[in-house]
């Protein structure tokens, strides 16, 4: 992003030579549900499921499957957006 056209992601302040303002970055990721294996399935042959998981996948967009596991974001806001930011973060969900 060209320097001269940021601005503030939550509230649209233009930052450019503004005194100061904060950068957040977020690292959005698929957290899977513990795994465990019988020794069954771990004997199991698994080339029927892998030829099922790529025929299911073919022909998508590789970034959009990357996206549904993995996503880094950055967002600048202005002084006062980075206040109720922090505020609204350290709150959690209602």
């Amino acid at each position: 992003m060209a320097t001269k056209r940021l601005r503030c992601n939550r509230c649209g302040k233009k930052l450019y030579g503004a005194k100061s303002y904060y950068l957040v970055r977020a690292r959005v990721t698929s957290e899977p549900t513990e795994l465990s294996f019988s020794e069954e399935e771990l004997s199991e042959d698994h080339d029927a499921e892998l030829r099922r998981l790529a025929e299911e996948t073919s022909g998508r967009d590789a970034e959009a499957l990357e996206e549904e596991v993995f996503v880094d974001l950055d967002y600048f806001l202005c002084v006062s957006c980075k206040k109720a930011y922090v505020k609204e973060v350290r709150k959690g969900p209602e």
